[in-house]
């Protein structure tokens, strides 16, 4: 009886044809949801955690390439006026996700950077246009004066 040893080479090349199929399907599949647009409720929230930003391929199949995830959150704060801190959160969420890049696409990441002095700043927000330094030595400013001026004729009489 002869043996056939070209059989399991065959029968190994199909599976592995196979697996590399379905795996591209699946790549295919996150990549696809990744590019959807977020919904900023409760569930769209939790789905967004739980499905994409803590799926293995995040930091190796969407992140390094599309910051989109960030600028739609920075986008969302603005809207809803959530201030620094949300923006900060924010930031630190990616942030971290970004440590575990191997690498970013200059691209990806100059796109964002072309938003980000629209998403950070906020016209209207006099936090925003002044370090907490200076909203200090503002404070300082005001409560001096204003004791200066209770106290003006005092002073005239010195």
């Amino acid at each position: 009886m002869e043996r056939n040893y070209l059989l399991p080479f065959i029968c190994a090349s199909v599976i592995a044809h196979y697996t590399q199929t379905i795996d591209q399907l699946a790549d295919e599949s996150f990549i696809a949801q990744c590019q959807q647009e977020l919904q900023f409720t409760k569930d769209g929230t939790r789905s967004f955690i739980q499905d994409i930003y803590n799926h293995p391929n995040y930091t190796t199949d969407f992140l390094p390439f599309n910051f989109s995830h960030l600028g739609q959150f920075l986008i969302y704060g603005k809207q809803q006026k959530l201030g620094n801190d949300y923006t900060r959160s924010a930031i630190k969420l990616f942030t971290t996700k970004v440590k575990g890049c191997s690498y970013v696409n200059t691209f990806g990441f100059s796109d964002l950077l072309e938003s980000l002095p629209d998403l950070l700043q906020d016209p209207h927000s006099e936090q925003t246009r002044h370090s907490p330094f200076e909203r200090l030595k503002e404070s300082i400013k005001e409560v001096l004066l204003s004791s200066f001026l209770s106290k003006f004729e005092f002073f005239q009489e010195k």
